[in-house]
């Protein structure tokens, strides 16, 4: 993806001139002469009760210091158009250095220009700095969400932006993006932590993984739900959040509870109920997405599944091509383990389990990842039970 380099036009270059040595090969680099400009500001004298002659002198000082700095400053604010926090910025920076241009009868004080002269030549400085433009870091974030990369509900990854995009580290303009993004209702920043917005809530997702449970059976018609804490385990999720999405389901009518005993389905749910597949078209469907080969000795079991599960708990978004691999691997894992478990209700309960998270019928959730570490806990519970 290509890096943003902003130029200077002629005017500025023949100010940069201007201020330069008389031999335009010994003329230093636009960087340098920032922070020569910054290193001015800073030797400037500081009076605490400057008299008239003074202040006009501070004036003065500072308005050459700044005034060749305004048509790149001004370019600058062009070239952010793109970007709403962006170019807002510019205009807050310009305008903090307006009265030097434009001196008006009341002035700010000194130490206010001084300090609006300061953030817009280190802004500059920034600029300069090799590195992609704010418009660029928004469409690869963007992007990278629209394609599955960077995954809903979970840490924006900045390193891996900053990776992508050629640049040792995270540059200030990623944070305008990230402001761009978040306008859009793609990000959002909680906790010191910028994070890829789920366009449903958990609770709602949890809500609709039990309906579809349900549906097909894994919750039979007119039986209990299993305990707040097993449910919370199965679907790896808080228990304050099963008892939200239970609140939901009751009010619906899709479950029905009485005093002191557990939620259960009701004799006739209130919304169709499919009759459940045939466990061998069961099978049959959830091989055909899994892993072929997958190396099932019992170490690496474990081993993919404390990965997806430790995914899902730090909300990483890993590669694609990781993730793909150990959603196929853990569906062949499920096959494999349910050939070695007697031929029960609970195996079978289990199968149907695995059939709504790898299929995903009604599309209740847009995370693959919690798919993931939710068939991960099947795969645990059959390794605890399995007799090799």
């Amino acid at each position: 993806m290509p890096l943003m380099t902003l130029t200077t036009d002629g005017a500025h270059r023949g100010a940069l001139a201007t201020e330069a040595a008389s031999d335009p090969s010994t003329t230093p680099s636009i960087r340098s002469q920032l922070r020569s400009a910054i290193a001015r500001v800073h030797r400037a004298p500081e009076h605490r009760y400057p008299t008239d002659e003074q202040r006009d002198r501070s004036l003065q000082r500072l308005r050459a210091i700044v005034e060749p700095w305004l048509p790149l400053a001004k370019s600058c604010l062009d070239q952010a158009a793109g970007s709403p926090s962006d170019h807002a910025r510019w205009k807050d920076l310009m305008a903090g250095v307006q009265p030097l241009v434009t001196p008006a009868d009341l002035p700010p004080a000194l130490p206010v220009l001084s300090d609006s002269v300061l953030r817009l030549l280190r802004a500059l400085r920034e600029v300069e700095a090799c590195g992609p433009g704010v418009t660029v870091i928004a469409d690869h974030v963007r992007t990278a969400i629209r394609d599955g990369v960077f995954l809903p509900g979970t840490k924006l990854p900045v390193g891996r932006i900053a990776a992508d995009l050629g640049y040792s580290r995270p540059c200030a303009r990623a944070e305008f993006a990230f402001q761009d993004l978040r306008a859009e209702k793609l990000l959002a920043f909680c906790g010191s932590i910028w994070w890829i917005i789920e366009p449903a809530d958990q609770v709602a997702q949890v809500a609709g993984m039990i309906r579809a449970f349900i549906q097909v059976g894994v919750y039979p018609p007119d039986g209990p739900l299993p305990r707040t804490i097993e449910l919370a385990r199965q679907l790896v999720t808080a228990p304050t959040n099963i008892s939200r999405a239970r609140a939901i389901l009751h009010e619906e009518g899709t479950l029905v509870s009485r005093a002191g005993s557990r939620p259960k389905t009701p004799p006739v749910p209130p919304f169709p109920v499919a009759v459940p597949l045939d466990l061998d078209a069961l099978t049959a469907r959830l091989r055909s997405l899994a892993l072929d080969d997958a190396d099932l000795r019992p170490h690496v079991i474990e081993e993919t599944c404390a990965r997806a599960r430790n995914w899902w708990r730090t909300r990483t978004s890993p590669p694609p091509a990781a993730l793909e691999h150990a959603y196929g691997y853990l569906i062949a894992a499920v096959l494999h383990l349910l050939q070695l478990t007697p031929d029960t209700e609970e195996a079978h309960t289990r199968l149907r389990r695995t059939a709504v998270l790898a299929l995903d019928p009604d599309d209740v959730t847009s995370s693959p990842l919690w798919r993931t570490a939710c068939i991960a806990v099947v795969v645990g519970e059959l390794v605890d039970r399995s007799p090799v």
